[in-house]
């Protein structure tokens, strides 16, 4: 990405596969792996060449198999989830302000300066190929 983030819109496919291909902590599922019935990887991360171990009949049948099993899990993790945020929200009362009552604003906008959310995380390690 170029210094004064003028090419962001360059990197909104590559942005959209991590999305896609990140494990949701709620269902332990990828949005890739829920359409597609199984985990995207890249290329270059394979260790081994992948062999064909069906014919179409079987692939289609283990396919949709797979898909199914894998939604009916995310929607129960889903519910199990929403059950348990449920319950904990469940105590908690609407705060209510009163007029004029004074209150801390935060406004990302004020800073300025190179959006921070374009930078990589600082835990990450570049290596060179």
């Amino acid at each position: 990405m170029r210094e004064d983030q003028t090419n962001w819109d360059e990197w909104i496919p590559y942005a959209v596969y991590v999305y896609n291909t990140t494990v949701y902590t709620t269902t332990a599922y990828t949005s890739f792996e829920l359409v597609y019935g199984f985990r995207s990887e890249v290329p270059s991360a394979l260790r081994e060449t992948p062999s064909v171990q069906y014919n179409y009949e079987n692939s289609l049948t283990d396919l949709r198999g797979r898909l199914q099993s894998a939604r009916e899990v995310d929607r129960q993790k889903l519910k199990s989830s929403k059950e348990k945020s449920k319950e904990y929200y469940k105590g908690s009362e609407p705060f209510e302000f009163q007029t004029g009552q004074k209150v801390l604003l935060f406004d990302e906008t004020v800073q300025r300066g190179r959006s921070k959310k374009l930078n990589p995380p600082s835990t990450l390690v570049h290596m060179k190929c």
